[in-house]
């Protein structure tokens, strides 16, 4: 009885974590769309305004990622979870994880290769 209360009350958790991530991820992208259409009208704000509202708009970007993933893990954790397998470039995609990591470091990072183009089969997000 207890194991059965225990299951019961991480699948409510789960369900919970799951309800709250998809309620955030509608709200912010709704904010981040508003943001945008306002950016897209430079006429009327200022340099400053501008600046302000698009740091807003990448990190209501980064949060909406961020509970991307928290949806996928609790799509993992209920089984739910389906990939994508294409081929893609696994070049493009190190080039592009490395321009993300980038952004959020001052490190210089270099990639080096012997092989113009790695290919693979994979989910690319």
């Amino acid at each position: 009885m207890l194991l059965s209360r225990l299951s019961q009350s991480g699948e409510q958790e789960r369900q919970f974590v799951s309800n709250v991530s998809h309620e955030l991820r509608t709200l912010l992208t709704i904010v981040h769309g508003y943001l945008q259409s306002v950016l897209r009208r430079p006429h009327n704000i200022t340099e400053i305004q501008t600046e302000a509202l698009e740091t807003a708009a990448s990190e209501a970007e980064h949060t909406i990622r961020l509970l991307e993933d928290l949806l996928d893990l609790a799509r993992a954790d209920s089984g739910y979870l389906h990939f994508h397998i294409e081929s893609c470039i696994l070049n493009n995609l190190v080039t592009e994880v490395v321009a993300m990591a980038q952004k959020y470091s001052e490190r210089r990072i270099e990639i080096e290769t012997d092989i113009d183009s790695i290919q693979v089969k994979a989910d690319y997000n």
